[in-house]
């Protein structure tokens, strides 16, 4: 009778409040276990445990339904049959039934396995981190998978990954090709592209590899294919279309590396560098290194430094075909030699040559009345011996004189003397010659039948071709004649007998 009352009473409070204790009589919650011991023997609570197999067998027999949703069960193993309902049994581990499949109670990390499945996840929901986060991969790999247009993004548009068509946006999230950078009336600097390198060996490049076939069997190019390119495109009459363009095109048969650079504007090509390095302007089969056709418009050189005052150079000619050469024709332009003739008396009946080794540099003549040099040389090339010994050549007699050394090309020259005979006569006369490399070239004379002060002019004209030569000059007179080389007029010496050579081409 005692253990009824007993009975009787824990069921009346069971009832009355709603809470078990167990080894506590007074329970916190609907049930609360509290340990018989510290520990000296196993304290837990055991629910109950089945195979997968078994969880697999009561589900499609019904035994759990909506009535059960939130049970508790500890699967011993997985279900090596699995169900969409039992999917989630992977291994052994505690299970929940949410009313229609089995979930996973998580506990710890997160195994691999789970998240292939997709038991749950790396990210539940949204939500705001803490504190800075980061994931230690080591040698482990991590993938996300997306069949959404915007499937990956950070902060909308500043980078958007489209897994429906595979393609990167930065700036947008609809990106149009593969990978798209948009500014969209943002800074000047959103849309720019930079490479940086700090290096003493790497150098910044873009590269465009162009292949036939696959990445897993790659094949030769064809000729014309194209290599890759860049086009500019610009928005003109309501639409976007491409105004100019660099490309690149092959011109090999397959094993040949030839290729071409094309530039267009405005829609056709203006310059092309071919496979051979021709250049061509206005033409896309330039024949030479630089073919331009000017469609009969003229072509332009501005800001060209000028030719120094007595350098040589050369020209350029234009052929029928329209090809330019080089001209051998020399620029001359203020090419000339001036120098004196000295003072001295020529013996009647004797050729002598006409000298002027002490009447040939700076020092020796000395300055002119406007405080410039009276020796004048700027013909290149040319030079000046002196005191040179001849044998005697055609037309011309043995002699010591003075040579001038020309260079190739075309030269007017002119011989100015100024000076007397030694007397009256009628048969009073001087000849000069001109003697180029100690043959006679040319010759002239004068007549003079009194004794005052003269003036005798020779002039011609030498071309000289093949290489260096010299020219000199020699004088024959009927009677004595002295030549006046000059007159000082205060410091300055004014010149009376002269030779002038300037250089023509």
């Amino acid at each position: 009778m005692k253990h009824l009352f007993t009975t009787a009473a824990v069921l009346f409070s069971m009832t009355a409040f709603a809470q078990v204790g167990i080894n506590n009589t007074s329970p916190k919650a609907t049930l609360d276990i509290t340990a018989k011991t510290s520990g000296t023997k196993p304290e837990g609570l055991i629910i109950p445990q089945l195979a997968g197999s078994d969880i697999h067998n009561a589900t499609a027999a019904g035994v759990y339904g909506s009535a059960q949703k939130g049970l508790i069960i500890y699967a011993t193993s997985a279900d090596s049959s699995p169900t969409s309902a039992t999917a989630n049994i992977t291994a052994a581990g505690y299970y929940y039934f949410d009313g229609t499949n089995w979930q996973k109670v998580m506990i710890g990390s997160v195994a691999n396995a789970d998240l292939t499945t997709g038991v749950g996840g790396i990210y539940k929901g949204s939500g705001s981190l803490s504190g800075n986060t980061t994931v230690t991969q080591g040698a482990n790999t991590l993938a996300f998978n997306s069949t959404a247009t915007n499937g990956f993004s950070v902060d909308g548009t500043t980078l958007s990954i489209d897994g429906a068509n595979n393609r990167v946006g930065i700036g947008t999230a609809t990106p149009a090709s593969r990978l798209v950078l948009e500014n969209d009336n943002n800074a000047d600097d959103y849309d720019d592209l930079m490479i940086n390198t700090y290096s003493t060996t790497a150098t910044p490049s873009i590269l465009l590899t162009q292949s036939r076939g696959t990445k897993a069997t790659p094949a030769n190019l064809q000729n014309g294919d194209i290599m890759g390119g860049f086009n500019f495109r610009g928005r003109a009459n309501g639409t976007s279309s491409t105004m100019s363009t660099i490309n690149s095109i092959y011109r090999g048969n397959g094993t040949t590396v030839l290729s071409d650079l094309n530039f267009s504007t405005s829609g056709t090509t203006k310059m092309r560098i071919d496979e051979n390095g021709n250049v061509g302007i206005g033409t896309n089969a330039p024949q030479k290194i630089l073919h331009v056709n000017a469609n009969n418009n003229s072509i332009r050189f501005e800001n060209l430094p000028s030719l120094s005052t007595g350098s040589s150079s050369t020209g350029l000619v234009i052929d029928a075909n329209g090809d330019i050469y080089k001209n051998n024709t020399v620029s001359t332009e203020g090419q000339i030699l001036r120098i004196g003739v000295n003072g001295a008396t020529y013996t009647s009946g004797s050729e002598a040559g006409l000298r002027f080794n002490t009447d040939n540099d700076s020092t020796e003549m000395g300055l002119a009345a406007n405080g410039a040099s009276n020796f004048i040389n700027t013909i290149t090339g040319s030079s000046l011996l002196e005191n040179v010994t001849l044998a005697a050549g055609l037309g011309t007699t043995s002699r010591t004189t003075d040579r001038i050394i020309l260079q190739p090309g075309v030269y007017k020259i002119q011989v100015r003397l100024g000076g007397t005979f030694a007397s009256q006569n009628n048969a009073n006369q001087i000849n000069i010659k001109c003697v180029v490399n100690n043959n006679e070239y040319s010759f002239t004379s004068f007549s003079n039948p009194g004794t005052a002060l003269g003036t005798y002019y020779f002039d011609d004209y030498i071309n000289i071709t093949g290489s260096a030569q010299s020219v000199d000059f020699t004088i024959y007179s009927t009677n004595d004649f002295s030549t006046i080389s000059r007159g000082a007029l205060g410091t300055a010496q004014i010149y009376r007998s002269l030779i002038l050579i300037q250089r023509l081409r």
